[in-house]
């Protein structure tokens, strides 16, 4: 089994940005090869002066600017958290995921919160995206590429310190906010690796989720149909 992450040789700051108050931190991903599960959530935490107490993860499958619906599956809790590293906060299941589909991982919690300034933009270190195997993170905007439905890169929100209520749909000065992913090529024992990406979305957006509206659906559908459009009839 191989694994994926996006920022796996480099770490965030040393110290983060002095903040009181409710803070989500998110970054957008897909993934360009089928076979592939999410295995869980990265979080860089400070040497100093960032909490390392527990807080929750949550994945959003982005279908239009600044809305998303929740991936329950992939919704988990961090324990004790540890200063100066990475934390890695696996799924208890590994989730699969559907080729091309815009996805959100975010993480919520109160007080101060790690930022690099000018990342994801124009002349910047992720001004092409990142590019780990079949997982891609997008660039901003202005960068060479940037993300459906016209959202930034590098997200953040202060309305809510639960992930799960809302995704973060801000961005400033293409920052990176140090939120990282990691996938696998290998299905889970007993898991099915041939599942269609139509099945994958199908699972996680199904309307027994309760947090899922019809308009989610009936974006997914226009989706299908602007694919089958695309097709060149010979």
């Amino acid at each position: 089994m191989t694994t994926y992450r996006l920022f796996s040789s480099v770490d965030g700051p040393p110290s983060p940005v002095s903040y009181q108050g409710p803070f989500l931190a998110g970054v957008l991903f897909q993934v360009t090869t089928g076979g592939v599960w999410f295995d869980g959530y990265w979080w860089w935490v400070c040497d100093t002066g960032q909490s390392g107490a527990a807080q929750a993860f949550a994945l959003w499958a982005v279908y239009a600017n600044g809305t998303g619906a929740l991936v329950p599956a992939a919704t988990v809790k961090s324990g004790p958290l540890a200063p100066g590293q990475w934390n890695y906060v696996p799924l208890p299941e590994p989730l699969p995921l559907a080729i091309g589909a815009c996805y959100n991982a975010c993480t919520g919690f109160s007080g101060s919160f790690p930022a690099t300034n000018g990342q994801f933009g124009t002349g910047e270190p992720y001004a092409d995206g990142i590019v780990s195997g079949p997982l891609s993170a997008f660039s901003d905007k202005p960068g060479t590429r940037p993300a459906p439905f016209g959202m930034p890169q590098g997200l953040f929100g202060v309305a809510d310190a639960d992930p799960t209520a809302g995704m973060p749909v801000q961005s400033f000065d293409s920052a990176n906010f140090w939120m990282d992913v990691q996938v696998s090529d290998t299905a889970p024992a007993g898991a099915s690796a041939g599942r269609a990406d139509e099945e994958v979305l199908d699972r996680q957006l199904r309307p027994d989720h309760g947090d899922v509206r019809l308009d989610v659906h009936v974006r997914r559908l226009e989706q299908r149909l602007g694919r089958l459009a695309a097709v060149p009839v010979v």
